[in-house]
């Protein structure tokens, strides 16, 4: 199990530390080369109207979903689930009634956690790097 800290500089930056704990199996010669491995810069980026428009984006697509398919009849209903792009499956599920029309149901917290995400990035860089 590795350990994960986050030092903040001097200049007021922050600086990722890897260690695996002393206690762990080989942790001496791992520390080691760890201490002379490449260090990367991460830079995680919040946009409040980026945010805004991956869930404006992400409710428009969902709903347009669930109106398409709300209560229709279809062969395999299966195959015309899989059959959407998995970016909308992650948000709504499907199940059948006794006369065959299919029903969508959102899953539980599937929209908490795009809200979490939504507007973030990550941007990676070498440690040299200004």
């Amino acid at each position: 199990m590795r350990t994960i800290d986050f030092q903040k500089l001097e200049d007021g930056s922050h600086e990722h530390i890897d260690e695996v704990p002393r206690n762990h199996k080989d942790s001496a010669n791992v520390n080691e080369i760890f201490s002379r491995a490449k260090k990367i810069k991460a830079l995680v980026v919040y946009d409040p109207e980026k945010a805004s428009d991956d869930i404006n984006s992400m409710m428009s697509m969902v709903s347009e979903t669930e109106l398409k398919l709300e209560n229709t009849r279809h062969r395999n209903p299966e195959m015309v689930y899989r059959k959407l792009h998995p970016y909308i499956r992650r948000y709504p599920d499907y199940t059948v009634d006794d006369e065959g029309h299919m029903h969508i149901e959102r899953k539980q917290n599937a929209f908490t956690f795009a809200d979490n995400r939504a507007g973030m990035f990550v941007m990676l860089s070498s440690v040299d790097t200004s």
